[in-house]
């Protein structure tokens, strides 16, 4: 039944991405003469490769955490009371975060968020080791605290990075369109990927988080070497 499910889940994802490809490929008449310019189009290109592999990265590390945080805690040998205050104590912090996120971006700059998000995550993963329940409730705070960072700063980045080098402003939904379509296919995959860390080679819970930090550390390499500060 589960192996039913995920190939289920394989197939309508590749269906869902040459459905995407095809979409795309289409020309829009109306912006064709503004967007495909060569300069354009080289520019265009050259800022999607530095912006893409990073935000993709740290996409993926968020949702390699998701499925085995519950069964973690579990394991850890915590009630559901104590998980219940763990998870509140997340939520409250990236909702009194999530309004702060925007000026501190405003005021220190959007790359320095971006690198503070891959390290603030990646010691919330390093806190999942310890079965002690204060350090577990202070990694619970720094997940929410990154994941306001996540959904705001990355994306805010490349608009204020796209309209710094002239490009046609209509190119930006065709990338936030691909960021859009590549989450919900990482989402798939990495929840499948955690299944397989913890189910297929009898890793632990514990297996998911660990394998995040590479993806933060990639994240924070290419963010720190090619992002230009706005």
């Amino acid at each position: 039944m589960e192996a039913a499910a995920n190939i289920s889940l394989v197939g309508l994802s590749i269906t869902s991405l040459c459905l995407y490809l095809v979409q795309i490929k289409r020309p829009d008449c109306k912006n064709n003469k503004e967007t495909n310019s060569v300069e354009s189009q080289t520019k265009l290109v050259s800022l999607q490769r530095i912006y893409l592999p990073a935000h993709l990265l740290a996409l993926f590390s968020d949702w390699l955490q998701g499925p085995y945080v519950f069964q973690l805690y579990k394991h850890h040998g915590h009630g559901d009371k104590e998980i219940a205050v763990m998870f509140l104590a997340g939520y409250l912090s990236s909702c009194v975060f999530g309004s702060l996120t925007g000026p501190l971006a405003d005021k220190y700059g959007r790359k320095l968020l971006g690198q503070v998000f891959c390290i603030i995550c990646g010691l919330s993963c390093l806190t999942k080791i310890s079965p002690d329940f204060y350090v577990l409730l202070f990694g619970r705070f720094l997940s929410g605290v990154s994941t306001s960072c996540l959904y705001s700063v990355f994306e805010s980045w490349y608009v204020s990075e796209h309209k710094s080098q002239d490009l046609p402003a209509a190119s930006i939904s065709s990338t936030l369109s691909l960021i859009t379509t590549a989450n919900s296919l990482l989402a798939i995959t990495a929840g499948l990927f955690a299944d397989f860390l913890v189910q297929g080679l009898s890793l632990g819970p514990l297996a998911p988080f660990m394998v995040a930090i590479p993806c933060l550390a990639s994240g924070l390499i290419i963010i720190s070497l090619t992002w230009t500060e706005n």
